[in-house]
């Protein structure tokens, strides 16, 4: 995932290839807690945006930023949240909402 998108999350790691990323994913996602649901969303939107840019590019010789592109996933996160009873009271719940824009 995008270093941008994870200090969103408040994970603080580098960037991994392809497969170890994945298997970071496999690995830490799990439960239901809401940072692992925002990191699912998060992960989610990230595999969107990149193929979207990667057909963009290819089919219609379309480039977007980088900054575009996280803008594009934290779009697709923050709609997700909106929609989704929070516990905004929790401290850590709370962090993460205003990290993502959704208070």
């Amino acid at each position: 995932m995008s270093g941008k998108v994870l200090r969103l999350c408040n994970v603080n790691r580098s960037v991994l290839g392809r497969e170890d990323e994945l298997q970071w994913v496999v690995d830490r996602l799990k439960g239901k807690s809401l940072i692992v649901y925002i990191l699912k969303l998060a992960w989610n939107g990230y595999v969107y945006s990149i193929w979207c840019e990667r057909n963009s590019r290819i089919f219609r010789g379309d480039f977007r930023s980088v900054i575009d592109i996280v803008n594009s996933i934290n779009d697709f996160v923050c709609v997700k949240l909106l929609k989704k009873n929070v516990d905004r009271v929790d401290p850590i719940n709370r962090r993460l909402c205003l990290a993502w824009g959704v208070m």
